[in-house]
């Protein structure tokens, strides 16, 4: 069984909700929100939690490209794993990745290239830099080499005692989120 606490679970939501509270499924959760995050609780505690199909849009700006969403609910749960996870990788990634990692977001990020482009145009007097996109980078990720990743990262931190055994559980919950998606039904809110 998970030793997740509600606390744990309605600080989760808290960060969810940030910069999100007024879109519509973030208030609709909030509505019922004890009953949300105790039905919640109890599904990851006995290990039946599987996640909601995502909602598929398209924006057009800057490009044209599709959108796969995670319902609201999801994210609550995600907001709740990555802190149990960040242990587990600290110290493990180079100083500059910049997604999901406490004081790295999108600013810190944008700070450190603009340091970069500046160091270099001192240096040099005619330098050229690249933009680039690499496209469906996300959906192309190959999930199960993913989660084995994950999870001999894992089974390594249980072993030399950095994380607790419990906390092998959480390897029911990643391969739930990491179900292939070819095959998932989406809602689609462009049509």
């Amino acid at each position: 069984m998970c030793l997740i606490n509600f606390k744990e679970m309605y600080s989760a939501w808290l960060q969810c909700k940030r910069g999100k509270g007024k879109s519509p499924q973030a208030q609709y959760y909030e509505v019922n929100l004890l009953d949300n995050l105790f039905a919640t609780l109890d599904d990851l505690r006995q290990q039946r939690w599987y996640p909601k199909n995502p909602i598929c849009f398209v924006i057009h700006y800057p490009k044209s490209r599709e959108v796969y969403a995670a319902q609201f609910s999801y994210r609550v749960v995600h907001h709740w794993l990555v802190p149990q996870l960040e242990q587990c990788y600290q110290g493990y990634f180079i100083t500059d990745v910049y997604s999901n990692l406490k004081g790295k977001g999108t600013h810190s990020a944008v700070k450190r290239l603009q340091k970069f482009m500046r160091s270099l145009s001192d240096q040099h007097p005619q330098v050229y830099f690249l933009q680039l996109d690499i496209a469906n980078f996300f959906n192309g990720i190959d999930k199960p080499i993913l989660f084995q990743l994950l999870q001999r990262r894992l089974k390594q931190q249980v072993r030399k005692g950095i994380i607790s055994t419990e906390k092998a559980h959480y390897l029911r919950l990643l391969s739930t989120m990491l179900i292939p998606m070819s095959g998932r039904k989406f809602h689609n809110i462009s049509s």
